[in-house]
């Protein structure tokens, strides 16, 4: 199960929303990632690799992250990617679950430390 967090400035009031588990994938040698989400199973997944017809490279997790001068939301996964905002290229850049008492994007105010969002 996942669960989440919203955090708000307590300043300006701006909200983001954060999830515990991240984005799971699968990587290709194109670059290329099909994300998949739960519930699902292994052969799933095996089947969804066989649809693409390109050699898996990698699985991992792309964890959302909140880029501190553009407050876009961007999918990086800290292991395989440069963590640089795909709008801005900015490299100030916050896992959204790891929000809280952090400053805040919009306003520099500081974000709560979270209310419990929704469950999957």
């Amino acid at each position: 199960m996942a669960m989440s967090l919203r955090y708000t400035c307590e300043s300006c009031g701006f909200t983001v929303e954060g999830w515990d588990d991240g984005n799971p994938y699968v990587g290709y040698e194109n670059g290329d990632r099909d994300y998949y989400y739960h519930p699902i199973s292994e052969s799933e997944v095996f089947e969804m690799i066989m649809k693409k017809g390109l050699n898996e490279l990698r699985r991992g997790n792309a964890l959302d992250h909140i880029c501190m001068n553009c407050e876009s939301i961007t999918m990086l996964d800290p292991y395989h990617d440069k963590m640089v905002c795909r709008k801005c290229k900015g490299t100030e850049l916050i896992e959204t679950y790891e929000m809280g008492g952090k400053s805040c994007p919009k306003c520099e105010g500081k974000m709560d430390m979270g209310k419990m969002g929704a469950i999957s």
